[in-house]
């Protein structure tokens, strides 16, 4: 289990030769005993939680759903609810995995013919449509024979924003040389997440035919899902995500002149931890002139923001506060000294480090001590901290 946070005790010895612990004893080392049922998992996954238990029960559950009870299989709906994301891996101090055990239980359920058809009914048909002619398309770019590149959308991204994808290729086509192919098929994931094996490998060797009708080019991808299938089955396969080649010209035609903006990142479940993606959105960000666009701790982004949203500019007829800079600094400062005692710095690789766990361990206590620090400087100002609305 976690043991961060729970501070060393000493054991309590009895005070009498061989008579045992007096009863105030017995209360004190019974006071010690610490929940020794590993709950990490299930703090941060919603899934996990809406059962009301725990791995350990889940998968006695689950076996007993696939090999024992026969007619009514209760845990179908559990098998079938989790996201299979990962995150329970990352948390675990022993790094078990039930998207594992909910995945092989989908596969042995298709195999053996109890999977309802409705389960993923809608998901599979939706595949097969991105598997149809009507989909479907590998060409390279006019005018070459070959390519050196081809462009992969992924079928989600093609369905629901064609036009997005039409000028991420035009881009890419006008800032790459050796020809920028097309290439829409479906990478499979849905039949994979269906446990429908047979379906997932059609589906990836469909992908595979298509990008050897284009010469084997390197393969550039918009769905953070067809990465990671693409990494993970078709490793032969040189793959790379599109956040990198996107330029903050594209990306400001896309935005309204004039227009105040907020935009928030949402890292993707099939590439956590894979800096090409997460690092690159938050460098474009940057470029656009976004705060939180590089590695520094969001809370210390998020707080500035939250200074701005006092004593800033809230309207084309109100100035700035002429204190907002002073406030902003010595936050700053607060911060900067506070977390780089403790943790070597304010990237998020020097608080977190290569162990997920200490998101939860930490970052929790970084944004309410910030919150804090925020209040004092804020009520040092005349603000008050539960109202936005400018006091002073």
């Amino acid at each position: 289990m976690n043991t961060t946070g729970l501070a060393a005790s000493t054991a309590i010895r009895a005070a009498g030769d061989g008579c045992g612990y007096s009863k105030e004893e017995a209360r004190q080392e019974a006071g010690r005993c610490i929940p020794c049922q590993c709950l990490e998992c299930v703090k941060v996954c919603q899934y996990l939680e809406e059962y009301g238990s725990y791995p350990k029960r889940y998968v006695r559950q689950i076996y007993n759903n696939e090999c024992i009870v026969m007619g009514v299989r209760k845990a179908n709906r559990m098998v079938n609810s989790c996201a299979l994301c990962g995150l329970c891996t990352a948390v675990c101090p022993e790094n078990f995995s039930m998207a594992d055990v909910c995945l092989d239980a989908r596969q042995s359920m298709v195999r053996t013919g109890k999977m309802p058809p409705s389960a993923h009914d809608f998901a599979l048909r939706d595949m097969a449509f991105s598997q149809s002619e009507a989909f479907t398309l590998a060409r390279p770019q006019p005018g070459f024979q070959s390519s050196k590149t081809a462009f992969l959308p992924g079928c989600q991204l093609s369905a629901s924003s064609p036009g997005h994808v039409a000028a991420c290729y035009e881009h890419l086509r006008a800032t790459m040389p050796g020809g920028v192919g097309l290439i829409l098929e479906c990478c499979g994931a849905p039949a994979r997440w269906a446990g429908n094996e047979e379906k997932f490998q059609e589906a990836l060797r469909a992908l595979g035919a298509a990008w050897s009708s284009l010469g084997q080019p390197r393969l550039i991808t918009a769905c953070s899902s067809c990465f990671r299938t693409l990494k993970d089955h078709l490793p032969h396969i040189p793959v790379e995500p599109l956040w990198p080649h996107l330029s903050p010209a594209l990306l400001s035609k896309a935005l309204p002149e004039h227009a105040s903006r907020t935009l928030a990142i949402h890292d993707p479940c099939s590439t956590r931890g894979v800096s090409m993606v997460e690092g690159s959105a938050r460098a474009l960000l940057g470029e656009l002139g976004g705060m939180g666009c590089g590695k520094t701790c969001g809370a210390l982004t998020g707080g500035c923001c939250l200074l701005g949203l006092y004593a800033g500019k809230d309207s084309s007829e109100n100035n700035a506060d002429d204190r907002l800079q002073g406030m902003l600094s010595r936050f700053v400062e607060w911060f900067e000294t506070e977390y780089t005692a403790r943790y070597g710095g304010i990237d998020c690789a020097e608080i977190v480090g290569d162990d997920m766990r200490n998101r939860m361990a930490r970052c929790p206590g970084i944004v309410m001590e910030s919150l804090k620090k925020l209040g004092e400087i804020l009520a040092e100002n005349n603000y008050e901290f539960s109202n936005p609305t400018r006091s002073a």
